[in-house]
């Protein structure tokens, strides 16, 4: 049976521009948001206001993107990224079944002035590849993504800003799949109700549960059921159908309903069954607000020519002496893609920021339904640590093709 990869992919790199296909809701993102010390609650405030249809991001990957920016960062550059991420922390992850890179991407009129502190922790802290290039085209950055995504993502880049100085890459590839399989005859056209009250018809996914491993939580909030990856990928997904408004719940979301969102869960097991529904569904999406987001969040030197603090990286004596003005993020780029089926989960998030240097049960059974019919929240987390690897909310499923189990 054909596995399937879950990747994220997180890229920092200095230079180039990207474009997007999602547009914000313009209604939506004239609501006030509530922020708190709380990083990845506040980026999914901020994502579900400028956003009404399907979106998907991956706060662990923004996460290790900001740490490895703030590593070059100094003053009120740093301080504005660090309260940014409030008390979050980002957790080192062990485990065998994720595979993690980082790269370190030196322009060679640059390679003698980049600080050697710098490179040092990008290759010791964050086990980082380092690669010198004279970067006319963007091949060497599109290459070592295509390798350590298993090549899920062959290219990220069109093109390269002639100023162009250095970049940062980290990629994470999941091979994972269900612990219990769909089966493909049970995937039926169904009726789905999307935000607005519209239906459409979709493909739905159907499986009957009695393994302890499965269990589902019900409170005055939610409704909603957490399913195992494979044993040993310590990986879980985890469905939220809010018995309100969904926008209402995720503008006040908080850390603990991330943590312990199911800390109330009951398992399925050989006196109670649950019956899940599930669409089957695929999707790609841009956080087009992204820079938007993280000036909100606080993050706004580090955009500025003129504020921008990045001397940690190449200091302002260098940047002088080689003629150049100072360093500061040009473009801030976040975009995700996920395809969820019968057989597992298939998902990819790119976070990019680019810089410039100027110039059937039986009767006698319980039985409990999660029927995911109308528009709900998920997330994959990794088990030990509870990092959220990707945050989406599904409001516009695939439509029905009239076949089952077909990866096109």
């Amino acid at each position: 049976m054909k596995k399937f990869l879950l990747i994220i992919l997180l890229i920092i790199v200095i230079g180039g521009v990207f474009m997007f296909e999602y547009i914000p809701n313009k209604e939506n993102k004239k609501k006030e948001v509530t922020l708190t010390d709380e990083f990845t609650p506040n980026l999914i405030k901020l994502t579900n206001r400028d956003y009404e249809d399907n979106y998907l991001i991956s706060p662990y990957s923004i996460k290790i993107a900001l740490n490895m920016l703030k590593e070059g960062a100094k003053d009120n550059t740093l301080d504005e990224i660090n309260k940014a991420l409030g008390n979050t922390k980002v957790a080192s992850i062990n485990n065998d079944n994720i595979k993690i890179a980082n790269g370190l991407f030196i322009r060679n009129s640059v390679k003698d002035i980049v600080e050697s502190n710098f490179v040092k922790t990008i290759t010791k802290k964050y086990n980082g590849e380092v690669l010198y290039d004279d970067f006319k085209t963007p091949d060497v950055i599109n290459n070592w993504v295509n390798e350590h995504t298993d090549q899920m993502i062959p290219k990220i880049l069109d093109s390269i800003s002639s100023d162009f100085v250095l970049g940062l890459a980290n990629a994470i590839a999941i091979d994972v799949k269900w612990a219990h399989e769909f089966e493909c005859e049970t995937t039926t056209k169904e009726t789905f109700t999307r935000k607005d009250s519209t239906t459409m018809n979709i493909q739905m996914m159907h499986h009957t549960y009695e393994s302890s491993d499965v269990s589902y939580f019900d409170n005055d909030n939610v409704k909603g059921i957490v399913l195992p990856y494979e044993e040993d990928t310590n990986l879980e997904f985890i469905a939220v159908l809010p018995k309100k408004d969904i926008n209402t719940y995720l503008a006040n979301i908080k850390e603990d309903d991330l943590l312990n969102i199911d800390k109330d869960k009951i398992s399925a097991s050989n006196k109670l069954h649950i019956n899940l529904s599930i669409p089957r569904f695929k999707y790609d999406f841009d956080l087009s607000t992204f820079e938007k987001v993280l000036n909100e969040l606080g993050i706004n030197d580090v955009f500025d020519l003129d504020k921008a603090n990045l001397n940690k990286i190449i200091t302002k004596e260098n940047i002088a002496n080689h003629n150049l003005q100072n360093i500061y993020v040009d473009t801030a780029i976040h975009k995700t893609a996920i395809d969820l089926n019968e057989v597992g989960t298939k998902a990819a998030a790119v976070t990019y920021f680019g810089m410039k240097a100027g110039s059937a049960l039986l009767d006698d059974f319980e039985t409990v339904d999660i029927n995911l019919n109308k528009t709900f929240a998920y997330m994959i987390r990794e088990k030990t640590t509870k990092e959220v690897l990707f945050f989406g909310v599904l409001n516009t499923p695939n439509k029905w093709s009239g076949t089952t189990c077909s990866n096109d």
